[in-house]
């Protein structure tokens, strides 16, 4: 069992000049995570598609639990037209 807790993330929220807000999440920015999109990642289907261009990122994002999901509910509340 790991001494970490599960969401170790370091965040940095800013408002620009048009009032949006960005949210970055530091902890995946200063990771020595490395995207191999192109350079190998064939995808994620049963069979072999690169005519897609999807890579790993088939999918996209996915919500970790409940308490991720209501996260974002929060946030989308927040959302202009």
């Amino acid at each position: 069992m790991s001494d970490y807790p599960a969401d170790l993330h370091e965040w940095v929220t800013f408002d620009d000049e048009d009032g949006d807000t960005w949210q970055f999440d530091l902890t995946f920015l200063t990771s020595n995570y490395g995207c191999i999109y192109g350079k190998g990642c064939p995808g994620v289907f049963t069979e072999l598609a690169p005519e897609y261009e999807h890579g790993c990122c088939t999918y996209g994002a996915h919500f970790v639990d409940k308490e991720d999901r209501q996260s974002i509910r929060a946030q989308i509340d927040r959302l202009e037209p």
